[in-house]
C-alpha cells in the first residue's frame, strides 16, 4: 500500500516537471472567487485531472484546475477550486494538492472561502479575516497513520492562523480602505445547507461565518509547518426562520459580486 507521503513526492515531481518555477505562496479559491485568477500573470495551467492522485472538482463554480503563475514579483500556486467531502472525498483526498504545494516550495497558504454570516455585523459582501476555526465535519485531515515526514502526531493548534499574517492583512486592508472583520469559521460537511437550528448552535459556540470547506486544509498545512492565512467572503446570512432560501448558485453569484475587494486585498498582501 502506497503511503501518503509517497503519493505527494510523485505528485511534486509531475508538478516541477510540468513546471520549471515553484511557488512561494499558494492560494486556494473558494465559490465564486475565481475571478482572482485573472491578476496572476500566467505561467502554466494544469487540470486537476492531469494530475496524478488528485479528485476533480463536482461543482460548477470550481474551475478545477492549478494556476501557477506571477502576482508582484512573486510565484505563487492558485487552486482555481477545490474537492469538498461532501463530494465523496476521502479527508486525505481533500488536502493532498495543497501538501503537495507546501512540499513543492510554498510556505505561506492562503485559504479563501464563501460562506454564511451568524454574526449579526457581518452582511453579504463583507470581508472576514479568519483568527480561529471550528472544526464540525466530523472529521480531520491528520486522521490515520501520522508521517513524521509531514509533521508531528500532535499538533498544537493554539495559532492555527499565523497571527505575524493577519497583521499584515489587516494593515494591507486598511492602507486600501477595505473594510476587514476578523473572526471565527465554523467547517461544516455538508453539502444541505445548516438548519436554523444548527446555525443557533454555531452561533452559541462562537463562531462568526459558517461554510463547508477550509478547516481540513488548514489543519494539513499547518501540521506541515506552513504559515496559515484566512479570508472568507460573507455571501449571504446563514439560516433562520423566515429567512430567504439559499441556493449554491446564489453563494457563487454574490461572491463573485463581491470578490473584488478580496483581489485588491490579497493582491497587495501578497
Amino acid at each position: 500500500m502506497m503511503l501518503e507521503y509517497d503519493k505527494i513526492r510523485q505528485i511534486c515531481a509531475f508538478l516541477s516537471d510540468k513546471c520549471e518555477v515553484e511557488p512561494q505562496v499558494a492560494v486556494v479559491l473558494g465559490s465564486g472567487l475565481d475571478k482572482f485568477s485573472e491578476a496572476v500573470e500566467p505561467i502554466k495551467e494544469i487540470p486537476y485531472s492531469d494530475i496524478p492522485y488528485i479528485p476533480v472538482s463536482t461543482v460548477q463554480s470550481h474551475a478545477g484546475s492549478l494556476l501557477v503563475g506571477r502576482l508582484n514579483g512573486k510565484v505563487i500556486a492558485v487552486m482555481r477550486g477545490r474537492v469538498h467531502l461532501y463530494e465523496g472525498n476521502a479527508p486525505a483526498d481533500v488536502v493532498r494538492l495543497l501538501r503537495s504545494l507546501i512540499i513543492w516550495g510554498a510556505s505561506h497558504v492562503i485559504l479563501t472561502n464563501a460562506a454564511g454570516g451568524i454574526a449579526p455585523r457581518l452582511e453579504p459582501g463583507d470581508l472576514m479575516l479568519i483568527e480561529d476555526q471550528i472544526n464540525n465535519q466530523g472529521v480531520s485531515s491528520l486522521t490515520g497513520f501520522n508521517d513524521e515526514r509531514m509533521g508531528t502526531r500532535f499538533p498544537d493548534m493554539t495559532t492555527l492562523y499565523d497571527e505575524d499574517c493577519n497583521t499584515d492583512i489587516m494593515f494591507c486592508a486598511k492602507s486600501l480602505g477595505i473594510k476587514l472583520h476578523r473572526g471565527v469559521y465554523a467547517g461544516m460537511h455538508g453539502p444541505a445547507f445548516e438548519t436554523p437550528a444548527e446555525v443557533n448552535m454555531l452561533r452559541i459556540m462562537g463562531a462568526d461565518v459558517v461554510g463547508m470547506s477550509t478547516v481540513l486544509e488548514a489543519e494539513a498545512a499547518h501540521h506541515m509547518g506552513a504559515k496559515v492565512s484566512g479570508i472568507t467572503l460573507v455571501s449571504n446570512p446563514a439560516a433562520k426562520k423566515g429567512g430567504e432560501k439559499i441556493t449554491h448558485d446564489s453563494v457563487a453569484k454574490a461572491s463573485a459580486k463581491g470578490s473584488m475587494a478580496l483581489i485588491k486585498l490579497l493582491s497587495a498582501y501578497i
